[in-house]
C-alpha cells in the first residue's frame, strides 16, 4: 500500500503543476470569480516572514483518481516575485467544507501534508524542504502539525485558514530546524479534476 500511496502522492504533484501550467496560461480577463489570496506568516530562523501568495499563479485541484479508487485534494501556492511555495496534499478528500489534519503523513490507507519550499533560503539543499510530516532516511519520522480548515469549498472556488508546525532535515548533519505558519488565509479558484 506504501507503494501505492508514493504513486497517489507523485500523481498528485504532477497533477498539481500541470493545472498550475494551464492556469498561468488562461486569460485572466474572463476569470471574475473573486479576489485570489493565499497569505500566512512564517517565523522561520529568527525571522518572521510575510507569505504573500499570487493567486493568480497557485491552484487548488480535488476530485478522484478513478483507476486508484481514491479520492485527492492538492494546492500549490506560490509566492509573488519570490520563489517561496506552500503545498497542501491529502488523500482520501470529502470535497467538503472541513477541518483536516496535514501531520497524517503516509500511512496504509491515506496520505496528508503540508510543505513549505523556501529554495535558495539553504542553498538549494533539501533543507529547503520544511513539512509537517518527513521521513528520513534512516526511516525516522519526524511530525510537526497543522490543521487546513475549509469554510467553504463552492462555485470552483475554496475559502478557508490554515496552521502548521513543520521541520526540515539535514541528512548530512542530522540537524532539524522548525517553521511556524500562522494566520493562513485562502480564497481561490478550485478546480474539481476526476481523472483515470
Amino acid at each position: 500500500m506504501r507503494t501505492t500511496l508514493k504513486k497517489l502522492q507523485s500523481g498528485l504533484f504532477i497533477l498539481s503543476i500541470l493545472f498550475l501550467f494551464a492556469s498561468c496560461s488562461k486569460d485572466k480577463s474572463t476569470d471574475t470569480s473573486g479576489v485570489n489570496t493565499l497569505t500566512a506568516t512564517i517565523k522561520y530562523g529568527g525571522q518572521t516572514i510575510t507569505f504573500n501568495g499570487n493567486g493568480d499563479s497557485s491552484v487548488v485541484t480535488y476530485g478522484t483518481i478513478r483507476s486508484m479508487g481514491q479520492t485527492y485534494f492538492s494546492m500549490i501556492g506560490n509566492e509573488r516575485n519570490s520563489q517561496k511555495q506552500i503545498l497542501f496534499m491529502m488523500s482520501p478528500f470529502s470535497g467538503k467544507a472541513g477541518n483536516y489534519d496535514l501531520s497524517v503523513g503516509i500511512t496504509d490507507d491515506s496520505l496528508a501534508m503540508g510543505v513549505i519550499y523556501m529554495k535558495g533560503e539553504n542553498n538549494g539543499t533539501e533543507k529547503d524542504a520544511f513539512g509537517t510530516y518527513l521521513e528520513t532516511n534512516n526511516g525516522d519520522v519526524i511530525r510537526g502539525s497543522g490543521f487546513l480548515h475549509i469554510t467553504s469549498l463552492a462555485n470552483n472556488r475554496i475559502e478557508g485558514t490554515f496552521e502548521m508546525i513543520l521541520h526540515n532535515y539535514d541528512e548530512n548533519s542530522g540537524v532539524s530546524e522548525e517553521m511556524t505558519v500562522s494566520e493562513g488565509r485562502i480564497s481561490l479558484p478550485a478546480i474539481k479534476a476526476d481523472i483515470d
